[in-house]
């Protein structure tokens, strides 16, 4: 063979090796996804019965290889029983793993188990910790999975304090902002059951201005429909209840009056759909993604 065929030749097999290379290290993971995703089809069913066996499959063969969504998917079957016996104590373990490797549907999930005892003790402080990792990635608990922890104990109120409190110092503006008292109220014990029925959901935005003594000066005023006159309704009685929970804010260590507009939500406990995520009832969540 001629030298300059043989190099063409060196040339064109380094090339080659290169690139199989480079789908060594991409190829793993796009499989593991699809086949998630594919898991994820046979679990909704599509038009179709759900095939709990087949969806559990691909999980368990995705998860093996140590890919987070697929664990956090699986514990999902282990929890509600979907093709797999059921096993609280088996998701647990699944979670951990996901959350481990950067699912944060995995800690959302976890903070349930330990919010409702199943598959570890209940923890409400461990639930906490887990539902702020979530939170901060787009997978906290709605108002009414809040209410959920605060019937159990009250941290609200402490959590909220805390993050006005980290917000100040980081905007640095000398802006003050109001705190709220221990018992401050939340949107779902104002969620109209009528609307929960008709599956009414919705964020509406409040203006209301407290008093120095931490009640309301004057009625609130909807600033932002939620597109429900009943759910508008009832962000305004909620807002109104806030009166007498609220912590004037401080200029020079005296109370100044404020007003603040202030979003109230009100979302279900059900199936939600937002680009690659998949959540279910609010009992655990799943997604096809990691973090």
């Amino acid at each position: 063979m001629c030298p300059i065929c043989r190099n063409l030749l060196r040339v064109a097999a380094t090339s080659l090796l290169c690139l199989l290379a480079s789908c060594a290290t991409v190829h793993p993971e796009a499989r593991l996804a699809a086949q998630t995703r594919q898991g994820m089809r046979y679990l909704e069913g599509a038009g179709a019965p759900a095939q709990y066996q087949k969806a559990v499959k691909l999980f368990a063969r995705a998860a093996a290889h140590g890919y987070a969504p697929a664990e956090n998917d699986l514990g999902l079957m282990y929890v509600h029983g979907h093709g797999v016996p059921r096993d609280a104590a088996r998701a647990a373990f699944l979670f951990r793993r996901a959350a481990a490797r950067g699912s944060y549907a995995a800690d959302r999930n976890l903070g349930l188990l330990y919010l409702y005892g199943q598959g570890v003790p209940v923890s409400y402080g461990t639930a906490s910790r887990f539902f702020a990792i979530a939170a901060g990635h787009g997978y906290g608990p709605s108002s009414s999975l809040l209410c959920a922890l605060k019937s159990k104990e009250d941290i609200f109120a402490k959590s909220y304090n805390n993050a006005i409190e980290e917000y100040e110092r980081r905007d640095g503006s000398g802006a003050v902002f109001p705190r709220v008292k221990d018992g401050f109220p939340l949107p779902c014990g104002f969620y109209p059951q009528v609307s929960q029925l008709l599956g009414e959901q919705g964020t509406a935005l409040v203006k209301l201005c407290i008093r120095t003594n931490g009640s309301l000066l004057h009625k609130p005023v909807l600033v932002k429909s939620t597109g429900s006159p009943r759910l508008d309704a009832a962000a305004l009685r909620y807002a109104a209840a806030t009166s007498g929970y609220w912590i004037a804010p401080r200029r020079k260590g005296v109370p100044v009056r404020t007003c603040q507009r202030m979003p109230v939500r009100f979302a279900l406990m059900q199936p939600v759909r937002s680009a690659d995520r998949f959540v279910l009832a609010e009992s655990v969540v799943s997604a096809t993604s990691g973090r």
